[in-house]
């Protein structure tokens, strides 16, 4: 295994390492919230940059987990909503409501591929 190959396998254990620590539930909920939004943001740029075989790709990468990770949040956010654990009065709906509204308003304005 090369030098790179090993980085990368540490840095992907570090990450499965934090989130088995923020699963525990031992931080604080303003810092939980926090870390895990730096976690995602690392975690794309890895995915990223684990499967790109040519420098031009990368950008490319991120978009494709960026989007991916886009959908899981909102998987997760339509399943909390089905079964109630997600509600109007739950802290953060507004700000998720208006995200949406304006991300769905820029999705409409994006060309269509056929």
């Amino acid at each position: 295994m090369s030098d790179f190959d090993d980085l990368r396998a540490r840095l992907a254990q570090v990450l499965v390492d934090l989130e088995a620590q923020l699963a525990k539930g031992d931080a604080p909920g303003s810092a939980l919230e926090d870390l895990k939004s730096n976690l995602d943001g690392v975690r794309t740029g890895v995915l990223a940059f684990n499967t790109t075989a040519k420098p031009a790709e990368y950008e490319q990468n991120v978009r494709k987990y960026r989007l991916r990770r886009a959908a899981q949040i909102c998987n997760n956010v339509l399943e909390g909503m089905m079964d109630g654990t997600i509600r109007s009065d739950t802290r953060g709906f507004d700000k998720f409501l208006s995200t949406a509204d304006e991300t769905m308003r820029m999705l409409e304005q994006l060309p269509r591929s056929e």
